[in-house]
């Protein structure tokens, strides 16, 4: 990403030398300027006597061209030359011609808001962007950039082209600003964006939660879940399919969001019925507001475009801002899913065992999983659920209940007390349940508050001091992947191989395998940290480098081991005298998985997490806070194994970045059994788990591939 000064110098050049020009620009003749134009670029038009403007055309673009300083889409640039540009871009040495993208988006937002007269200096620049696009790099210092703007008012004369898909993308942004501007924000046009103040986020903060508070925040949660969310429920799937709905063909109309889970934890915030004088046409409008405001603003954060090209074309050294916008906007619009199945299952099979191997005495494990069960089994969302139900619907004595409700539960007043702005903290998913009035308790839905029983178990072991919890853990979360396999009749490998030799032992997860793919499925148990909701990509890159990146290192090295020996001899133990099976490399598709317990949100999506992993080849990770950046010692330990591994692939798998990670996943376990009871057989699973590969969804959404 280039520096600020450097947008301001270019544009400011650009502004000034079309300023210069205006009149004349303004009132040009074709046929005069045509003729001026050979004369200048030496072109007989007997020559050409019936395309002269397209011969014109294509001088003038290569002159744009050969004043690149790179151009990489020239076949043959080499890994070094790759290198050099990152750096010198990085150094502020060259710019990427896409910044004549962020100055039209710059001008086309001061024209219509702040009403500037750049309507021409629009046009002769996305002239410009339509035939150079991506891919060249210009000299900061040495380029004569007043020669490459005469260049483009010569390419504006013979042949214009008006980039509508910028100006679709922007006529959203500007009705939303338009709109927030008579709500009271103030905000400033930077680089082509939209920055609001500070005292603009909590200004619209403030009117939501009024708007929330004056019809309650219990009508509201009602209101969001039976027009907006339920309306989304897939019943094949037994879900709700809530996800980015980008365009895969540039289209643009059409796509609202709504920040859903930023409204939900407003409702938080306000357990009442809201003003009893409201009509219900009052409380109707007062609801399309809230809708109509909080879109408006998530549209104005500018953290999501609506084309899938975006996430398909992210430059690695944009990654941290990428990262963290992403975060931003997860936590704002998408809820975090857990079917109440899933849970279930993992409670009973997981943490059971653990559980069992304490001695906690306040209720027994059964107990716990019953009130579980009939939480997640018997209401829907919004529901309000009394202790004498609970008795009844789960056999369970009072005394006994009181002990596992506190746990469970937490009092309103104490809910997102600190969510003040839409970066502050919330705790509303904390724990399952919300408890209203003596004995009365509110459920916000079974599928967004289900995992928050297993936090709370997973929170009973540690303070029993349940040894190596973590590790215990990932053992157990291990053989429940593969039981569950064994009970589909799956063949898989696992276990330790090269075990004498330090320098290539190793041990294999689980290892599936079809006549043309070998898929290596490392189990990890990391979660992703607190800090995900506030946009801490500090946290978040830390949290990677400790479970799916530590994944992903370990895959190598089978990868590096197999295709160099060409087998490897699984043993079950750590012993060579224990039975083994062997995996044939044959030539064939090497598949790597990463898996986690937890949900990891758009980390799990293909184009999003390939960009990370093939950043991993050129660039270190630093914090902004440098008493953050000991946080980040372990991903760029990570980065160097994982480099060094990378020149151990054959030549063909590491000829450049995309190469390395093409076929290479980040899963959760949900996604991970979803597929698995879908599959009748391994095929099935590893076509079903590996379909983004191929295939680019816009709804970036594992579980609508399984559609």
């Amino acid at each position: 990403m280039y520096k600020s000064s450097i947008f301001i110098e270019i544009y400011t050049k650009y502004k000034e030398f079309i300023n210069s020009h205006f009149e004349y620009i303004s009132n040009y003749d074709i046929q005069n300027e045509i003729s001026n134009l050979k004369i200048k670029y030496r072109l007989d038009s007997f020559d050409y006597p019936y395309n002269i403007e397209y011969k014109l055309k294509n001088i003038v673009e290569e002159e744009i061209k050969n004043m690149a300083y790179y151009n990489i889409k020239k076949k043959g640039i080499s890994q070094d030359e790759d290198n050099e540009i990152g750096y010198k871009e990085q150094m502020g040495e060259i710019v990427a011609s896409s910044i004549f993208v962020d100055i039209i988006k710059q001008m086309y937002l001061e024209k219509r808001l702040l009403k500037k007269e750049f309507l021409l200096h629009i046009n002769i620049l996305e002239t410009l962007w339509a035939h150079l696009g991506n891919g060249f790099f210009f000299d900061i210092k040495n380029t004569d950039w007043n020669r490459l703007f005469e260049y483009s008012i010569d390419l504006y004369y013979v042949n214009p082209f008006l980039h509508s898909i910028i100006r679709d993308e922007l006529n959203v942004l500007i009705k939303a600003t338009k709109y927030l501007k008579k709500q009271g924000i103030i905000f400033e046009i930077i680089e082509g964006k939209i920055i609001l103040t500070d005292e603009s986020h909590y200004l619209i903060h403030s009117k939501l939660e009024k708007m929330i508070e004056s019809i309650g925040g219990l009508n509201t949660l009602l209101e969001i879940f039976n027009r907006e969310i339920e309306p989304r429920y897939n019943p094949k799937l037994d879900r709700y399919l809530i996800h980015r709905n980008k365009s895969t063909m540039g289209e643009t109309s059409g796509i609202v969001r709504v920040p859903y889970n930023y409204l939900i934890n407003i409702c938080g915030k306000f357990w009442g019925y809201g003003l009893k004088v409201l009509t219900a046409k009052g409380i109707d409008d007062i609801y399309k507001e809230i809708m109509q405001l909080s879109s408006y603003y998530l549209i104005a954060l500018g953290l999501q475009g609506s084309s899938i090209f975006e996430d398909m074309m992210v430059d690695y050294k944009n990654i941290p801002e990428y990262i963290s916008n992403n975060i931003i906007f997860e936590n704002l619009y998408i809820p975090v899913q857990y079917n109440p199945n899933f849970v279930l299952e993992v409670l009973d099979n997981l943490y059971r065992p653990l559980f069992n191997k304490t001695k906690y005495k306040e209720f027994t494990f059964d107990e716990y999983y019953k009130v579980t069960s009939t939480i997640l089994k018997n209401y829907k969302h919004c529901s309000i659920i009394t202790l004498r139900e609970l008795i009844s619907k789960t056999r369970i004595k009072r005394t006994v209940l009181s002990k596992i409700l506190p746990q469970i539960s937490q009092f309103k007043d104490n809910i997102n007390n600190d969510f003040i702005q839409m970066l502050t903290p919330t705790n509303l998913f904390s724990k399952p349940l919300v408890l209203l009035d003596k004995d009365v308790y509110f459920l916000v839905s079974p599928y967004f508050c289900g995992y928050s029983f297993l936090t709370v178990m997973h929170d009973i072991l540690k303070r029993e001091g349940v040894p190596a919890l973590n590790r215990e853990l990932g053992k157990t979360l291990e053989g429940y992947v593969k039981k569950k396999l064994e009970d589909k009749n799956f063949k898989y490998h696992s276990g330790h191989y090269s075990i004498t030799d330090l320098n290539t032992k190793g041990e294999c997860d689980i290892v599936l395998e079809t006549n043309d793919k070998i898929i290596f499925l490392e189990v990890k148990k990391r979660a992703l940290p607190v800090s995900f909701e506030v946009g801490d990509d500090v946290d978040v890159l830390n949290s990677l480098g400790e479970g799916m990146l530590h994944a992903q290192k370990q895959i190598l090295n089978h990868r590096v081991f197999l295709q160099k020996h060409g087998y490897i001899k699984i043993h079950e133990e750590q012993n060579e005298l224990s039975p083994y099976t062997v995996l044939r490399w044959d030539n064939r598709r090497i598949i790597s998985i990463s898996m986690c317990l937890p949900e990891y949100g758009f980390l799990t999506n293909k184009p999003i997490s390939s960009v990370f992993l093939e950043s991993l080849l050129f660039a270190t990770y630093h914090a902004k806070d440098p008493n953050q950046e000991h946080k980040l010692n372990k991903v760029n330990k990570l980065r160097e194994q994982i480099v060094d591994l990378v020149v151990e692939l054959r030549e063909e798998d590491r000829k450049e970045a995309r190469t390395v990670f093409f076929d290479t996943l980040f899963r959760s376990l949900q996604q991970f059994l979803y597929a698995l009871q879908l599959s009748n057989n391994i095929d099935e699973l590893i076509d079903y788990l590996t379909e983004e590969i191929h295939v680019v969804y816009g709804s970036l959404d594992f579980y609508t591939t399984l559609l």
